[in-house]
């Protein structure tokens, strides 16, 4: 499974091209299948090259971040809860006066922090509840994954590749559940977590958080891979050595 949405575009087919090597280890009595998150993949087959061919177009499809401050995930959530010390952190940080466009970016726009005060605890909120819905569509992608293999005989192994994926009080619900319909269904996940860099020059080459996936979002793949007795490994380069 590739969840593309937590994918940069771009920088994704040395990852997949090694994943790749998964099927070079299966025999001709093995299935596998490839499911592309939102859309694409091929249902489980003995035919492994078209697999294989179907891996070859996988492309990765992250949103634009169009967030304008620098605000992390701790940020983020202690901002939620009123945590006036990480808020006035954040302050000193992001609201500053205007300045003008940085020297390695001299065609960017000036900076304009006009409304920062009010608007940085905003984008804050707006990050966790964007993080929040993605991970319960993947979840819920997964457990229709989880029921349409539930006939199928024998051990069932699923591969997930994924930017990341978000895990706090508020999902763990939709974990259990989907914890719940894999066990029925016999499914173990590993996880790998694909390591990508988090900068923009746009933004002054500062780290810039999206909410569909970054290096802080490997808890909720860990869990998975955890809840479903499987293995998680963190994904660098072309991870050649976590699919060996």
């Amino acid at each position: 499974v590739v969840d593309r949405d937590t994918i940069r575009t771009g920088g994704e087919k040395s990852l997949l091209a090694a994943a790749t090597r998964v099927l070079d280890a299966l025999t001709p009595a093995d299935a596998v299948g490839l499911l592309g998150l939102p859309t694409g993949g091929v249902k489980p087959t003995r035919e492994h090259q078209r697999v294989r061919t179907a891996f070859n177009e996988m492309t990765g499809t992250m949103p634009p971040v169009a967030w304008r401050w620098h605000i992390s995930w701790s940020e983020a959530e202690g901002i939620e809860r009123d945590d006036k010390q990480m808020l006035a952190a954040a302050y000193a940080r992001e609201c500053r006066p205007p300045r003008s466009p940085p020297k390695e970016c001299p065609d960017c726009p000036p900076i304009d922090l006009e409304g920062c005060m009010a608007n940085l605890p905003a984008q804050a909120r707006e990050m966790l509840m964007t993080a929040r819905s993605q991970a319960r569509a993947t979840l819920a992608n997964l457990r229709a994954l989880a029921d349409r293999l539930r006939p199928l005989r024998g051990p069932k192994h699923i591969v997930l590749i994924s930017g990341g994926l978000r895990f706090d009080q508020e999902l763990l619900g939709e974990f259990n559940h989907f914890t719940r319909e894999t066990a029925i269904a016999g499914l173990v996940f590993h996880t790998i977590h694909v390591d990508q860099g988090d900068t923009d020059a746009a933004t002054e080459r500062r780290v810039i958080t999206s909410a569909f996936g970054s290096r802080e979002m490997s808890g909720g793949l860990s869990t998975v891979a955890g809840m479903t007795g499987g293995s998680f490994f963190h994904g660098v380069g072309a991870a050649e050595g976590v699919f060996e």
